[in-house]
């Protein structure tokens, strides 16, 4: 059951101790809170429930994107690895778009 202090699948993904690593395959969402230790920045991770489904959890698991780390911050408030996780993201079903280079800390 979610409640107001729920995050979405999507975000539970970054702390993998919380969530079963099939459903968190992929790392193309860590987000960063400038101590690299992947923990959520705030509460303004989306709560679309396109970023929640299980075909969406999929789909980015089954998308393949490289390890770079270019931090990109999307419309979502969410602070992607790269240009191609963000890509990945928008080709799952996600409605976001790069709102800066860099982390959303501090937005």
């Amino acid at each position: 059951m979610l409640t107001k202090y729920s995050l979405p699948i999507l975000a539970l993904c970054f702390l993998a101790s919380r969530v079963p690593p099939s459903i968190c395959q992929d790392d193309s969402f860590i987000i960063d809170d400038n101590d690299n230790n992947n923990a959520p920045e705030n509460s303004n991770t989306n709560t679309n429930s396109v970023t929640s489904s299980p075909e969406f959890i999929r789909c980015l698991a089954e998308c393949p994107s490289t390890s770079e780390y270019n931090p990109i911050c999307a419309s979502d408030m969410v602070s992607y690895n790269n240009p191609g996780k963000l890509r990945c993201a928008q080709r799952c079903g996600a409605n976001i778009q790069a709102l800066r280079g860099g982390t959303c800390r501090g937005l």
